[in-house]
């Protein structure tokens, strides 16, 4: 598990350190380095099984996530207790003159150093470079390389797959929640089975999740052959697929793209959670979208059952909901800000100056309402700030 972060001239990120749990959730302002803490992760854990080229390429280039100030390297590390071993993973990347990648540690009591060196002028175009070695040979590449950032989209989760080439693996906006209800429908009626309950528990007007046949949409390349010469064209054919569908109370049968937002974003998160190839490490990107107050602290409930269910696991969510706070640990909860020179700041919600005066009278939530972000900037607190 990763028990730490830190992160240095990474997008608004000057330097911070943020120490993780099983589950922690990062709170703040929009803008103040939330998200950044999981595309930093994402990133990093990337490597674990993509060449460099396509982990940071077009609008992920560190042109683009270097802090837009900053002078020297970019760098994320992550530092981490598997089993008895302690752990560590550094990524670096030299600036400004030509980009160069070097990632090195220890995982597990094996040490590794990789250096990729740079190209002339913009290395992303240099096709015959080889930029990093696969990921067959990274020490950590079995322990994060399934790392799933999810910013969960209810109209991509309600699309159907095909029969033909299913999808098994859900993406990061949600595409493919059929096709993995559908695995686990064949290969595991058991964990179909616990899935339904978890989602039952948040939304229980849910009675049943089951998939239904139907006629879905492919797209081919046809050869054409005309005056000797061959052409191809974009056809579109009809093949057999299933649509999830959902048996509502006083509702049977209802196609996933009728159900609500919030019914749809529950499923896909616990399919996610629960599913054949669950990831060791999940971030989620505003959890709360669509859910009512209630249905958070049910949530919250089912990520701690999953959590006991699979100790290997961690989540790591932003929020923007006080309410899903007051389901939460103290401890669980980081708080960011912005200093002055719009660099972002992290700090435990434990850390406040006078949390110990109010934690018996507070929940987390409003306690965050209450007294806000910006005493995360100590000095923005000294008397001559």
């Amino acid at each position: 598990m990763i028990q730490s972060v830190r992160f240095h001239n990474f997008k608004a990120i000057r330097d911070a350190e943020i120490a993780l749990g099983g589950l922690t959730v990062l709170v703040g302002p929009n803008a103040s380095g939330k998200t950044s803490v999981l595309q930093g992760l994402k990133y990093l854990c990337d490597l674990a099984r993509l060449p460099a080229r396509q982990v940071f390429e077009g609008r992920r280039s560190p042109k683009v996530l270097v802090t837009s100030d900053a002078t020297g390297e970019l760098s994320i590390g992550v530092e981490g207790q598997w089993g008895d071993t302690l752990s560590r993973v550094l990524l670096r990347v030299e600036a400004p003159v030509a980009w160069s990648f070097s990632l090195d540690g220890s995982w597990r009591g094996q040490s590794f150093h990789y250096t990729m060196p740079p190209g002339r002028g913009d290395w992303f175009a240099d096709e015959k470079r080889k930029l990093i070695v696969r990921p067959e040979s990274l020490a950590f590449s079995q322990d994060l390389s399934s790392a799933l950032l999810l910013r969960l989209d209810p109209a991509q989760l309600a699309e159907p797959t095909s029969a033909e080439s299913p999808r098994t693996q859900i993406q990061e906006d949600g595409l493919g929640l059929a096709g993995v209800v559908a695995e686990m429908a064949v290969t595991s009626p058991r964990a179909l089975r616990e899935l339904q309950e978890a989602v039952r528990a948040v939304v229980p007007v849910v009675d049943e999740i089951r998939l239904v046949r139907v006629a879905v949409p492919a797209s081919e390349l046809e050869k054409v052959d005309i005056d000797k010469k061959t052409y191809y064209r974009q056809v579109t054919r009809s093949v057999s697929g299933f649509e999830l569908v959902a048996d509502m109370v006083g509702a049977p049968g209802v196609p996933a793209h009728a159900l609500s937002g919030g019914t749809l974003i529950t499923i896909g998160l616990l399919t996610v959670l629960t599913g054949p190839r669950r990831p060791n490490l999940v971030l989620l990107d505003d959890v709360e979208t669509s859910l009512h107050p209630k249905a958070l602290g049910d949530l919250v409930a089912q990520l701690r059952s999953i959590l006991d269910r699979f100790p290997d696991m961690q989540i790591v969510a932003t929020s923007h909901s006080p309410y899903m706070l007051d389901h939460l640990k103290p401890e669980e909860v980081r708080v960011s800000t912005l200093n002055a020179e719009g660099h972002a700041l992290f700090g435990r919600l434990s850390d406040h100056p006078e949390f110990d005066k109010w934690k018996d009278v507070m929940k987390p939530g409003e306690f965050w309402s209450t007294f806000g972000e910006k005493w995360v900037d100590k000095e923005a607190r000294q008397p001559n700030a």
